[in-house]
């Protein structure tokens, strides 16, 4: 490793309590659990070094453009927190921090993790080209494309003497695109998908060392935009303001835990408020392992035991919730602890103990008043009508690009979010780390996510995608499936889009059916705005393109720039203005472009000249997005564009580096925000 590991940014001193102010001011209408508040953040402190650039070369360098929290960052142990609260086990390494970083000027298939002299460090879990990764590699336009990772680890002397045999799993939480992993020079496994975390047993590997000190490569191969793979907004060479800058390489978190090959591997939560039971099945690490296992399940309501259950690994079972408390969004976010032990039958030894929560909620479609012919389909959140307004979250950051730097700005978004009156993110075709949704359960902020769209040239305005091959097919339903099954625990995610402006779509019906039929529990979209199966934009777009008659999702979307519009609600599916809004508003010193890059790709709505200007816009589209929902259209949840600003597209609410909230005055739209929700619908 180079030196300079243990330079930091001297700035700790100066940062004061001000995200304990913001928290304070979201007001909520029933007392609820909220989130201990983090390590507060003056939002004028100075960063006047790059805390991971310096970590890494020992230089002091100006970050392109600094967040709050930029110089919060320990570069040798970046986002300390458990990365998997869904499935948590008291146990645990985190592999965050400097590891060793080459480029490779070619994928050969006779690669082996020999030594070799590396020419570079990097902080994980930031990817290149973000400034946090502290990788001092030139950058090209072209990227990297390929590279290697290494460190060196130890495992902790305690795991030794655990009670029950253990094997040791290697967790990654996101790389993109492809990754291989070596340890001690044995091929572990390989990975494909930049949305997904994966995990490989690298028990049998730790055996080749004779030190007890274990070499860990990771190999990566990022295509980028030369490959049709799941890749959402990342572009190489954006093409697009609505495009920006991607990452390649590891941006997720990197842990090792010991785990029985009997343990879980899984969480899957079922709520049913109608009967006041919870039905959960847990998935085991090693079927044959599992056999023999029975599991017992403890809900705990402030920290008191309000239900048990018992059952076996793979198979689903209820237990029952007596005084049964809802999760009810914003309103009263309460969740249940849920702890599940592993027992060996035959020795009653407990062989793993996991822990996780959740929310007992329902999201469904209905009619307020099923009598009457004009009372239109709309979302219910608990079997009440529940209108939903937020913002479109790209989920980008100019310091940590696809990585928020501290958990702590990552909470920050969701609760800047509330602040602002919304009640619901959509997380726009990113899917991020558990911790995001974990944060969005506690704080009663309802998700609306999008399953990443694949890459495919020309797809804009929107066109279908027929003369995708068979075996592309096949990595974007592995990711989809996987996007699923790695959400089933998550209490606030209420809705699902498969595809997004027909970028990278096809087979929209069976697509959506399929993910319907792995979770039921939550609403579903074919397709947020254009190509709908059942709009005329179908006609429109692709002459050929099939009607379909049968299931295609429970909304129906509309996009449309700067005014919302909706062509409303139909039978079966409940009416969403997806996107809307896109007011431009430059802020000098917030961005990291300049004002002509910026003006020449302005986004898809006006500029506004000051906050004044870009308030009374908002709010008259507020206004006309509140006549809709009480309308004959009967919308049920707006999406405006959008949350912050992204490079060259500054038309977000907050400026690119979280510091500047645009409106002239907050309790403004605050109040007309909540008036919106809690108008009464017909």
């Amino acid at each position: 490793m180079a030196q300079g590991r243990s330079a930091r940014c001297a700035l700790f001193a100066a940062l004061v309590l001000c995200l304990l102010a913001i928290t304070a001011q979201a007001a909520r209408s029933v007392p609820a659990p909220a989130p201990a508040p983090g390590p507060s953040v003056d939002f004028t402190a100075p960063c006047k070094c790059n805390p991971a650039f310096q970590a890494t070369t020992g230089e002091c360098r100006k970050l392109s453009l600094a967040t709050p929290w930029s110089c919060m960052v320990d570069p040798s142990n970046p986002h300390p927190e458990y990365p998997r609260p869904y499935l948590q086990r008291a146990i645990w390494m985190s592999l965050n921090g400097i590891w060793d970083w080459d480029r490779l000027e070619g994928w050969k298939t006779e690669f082996t993790p020999a030594a070799r002299n590396y020419s570079y460090e990097i902080v994980v879990p930031f990817a290149p080209p973000s400034d946090l990764s502290g990788l001092a590699a030139p950058y090209s336009k072209d990227g990297f494309t390929r590279m290697v990772y290494h460190r060196t680890f130890k495992l902790p002397t305690a795991w030794r003497s655990l009670p029950t045999a253990q094997n040791v799993m290697l967790h990654v939480d996101r790389v993109d695109w492809e990754a291989e992993v070596f340890v001690n020079g044995v091929t572990v496994g390989l990975h494909r998908g930049a949305y997904n975390r994966f995990s490989m047993d690298i028990t049998h590997a730790l055996t080749k060392s004779r030190t007890g000190q274990h070499d860990l490569v990771i190999r990566v191969f990022d295509p980028s935009e030369s490959a049709h793979i799941v890749l959402g907004k990342q572009r190489m060479h954006p093409d697009s303001t609505i495009f920006y800058k991607g990452v390649e390489g590891i941006w997720g978190s990197v842990w090792l835990e010991p785990v029985s090959k009997s343990g879980v591997q899984r969480l899957e939560f079922a709520p049913n408020i109608d009967t006041s039971s919870l039905r959960i099945k847990a998935v085991a690490i090693d079927r044959n392992a599992s056999s023999g296992m029975n599991l017992a399940v403890t809900a705990k309501a402030d920290g008191k035991t309000v239900a048990t259950g018992r059952g076996i690994p793979g198979t689903p079972f209820d237990i029952a919730i007596p005084n049964m408390r809802l999760w009810a969004g914003r309103s009263d976010p309460f969740l249940y602890t849920i702890e599940v032990d592993v027992t060996d039958n035959s020795t009653q030894e407990v062989v793993d103990h996991v822990e996780s929560s959740v929310g007992m909620r329902k999201y469904s479609l209905a009619q307020v008043d099923p009598t009457s012919p004009d009372s239109p389909i709309r979302i219910f959140l608990n079997n009440k009508p529940h209108t939903l307004f937020g913002f479109l979250d790209q989920g980008f950051w100019p310091d940590g690009k696809y990585t928020a730097p501290t958990d702590e700005a990552l909470l920050y978004d969701i609760q800047a979010a509330k602040r602002m009156g919304a009640n619901v993110l959509r997380k726009h075709i990113k899917v991020e780390p558990d911790r995001f949704y974990h944060h969005a359960d506690r704080e009663g902020l309802i998700i609306i996510q999008d399953m990443p769209s694949m890459y495919f040239a020309g797809d804009l305005p929107g066109r279908l995608h027929p003369e995708i091959l068979p075996g592309e097919k096949q990595q974007f339903e592995a990711e989809f499936k996987r996007m699923i099954e790695d959400h089933s625990a998550m209490t606030s995610i209420g809705l699902y889009y498969t595809f997004n402006e027909g970028w990278g779509q096809y087979d929209t019906q069976r697509i959506v059916q399929m993910g319907h039929d792995m979770d039921p529990s939550r609403l579903w979209g074919a397709a947020s705005g254009w190509i709908d199966p059942q709009d005329r934009t179908a006609d429109d777009l692709k002459k050929e393109y099939e009607h379909y008659t049968g299931y295609v999702g429970d909304v129906k979307d509309d996009h449309n720039y700067p005014n919302p519009v909706s062509t409303g609600a139909t039978s079966t599916r409940a009416s969403i203005v997806g996107e809307y809004g896109g007011i431009g508003m430059w802020l000098e010193g917030h961005n990291t472009f300049s004002r002509s890059d910026a003006a020449e790709k302005p986004g898809n709505g006006p500029y506004a000249d000051n906050s004044t200007q870009l308030q009374e816009q908002y709010l008259k589209h507020l206004s006309t997005i509140k006549d809709l929902v009480q309308g004959s259209t009967g919308v049920s949840a707006a999406i405006y564009t959008q949350l912050t600003d992204v490079d060259t597209e500054p038309n977000g609410i907050m400026s690119y580096d979280r510091k500047v909230i645009k409106f002239a005055d907050l309790a403004v739209v605050r109040k007309k925000t909540e008036e919106l929700l809690s108008a009464p619908v017909n």
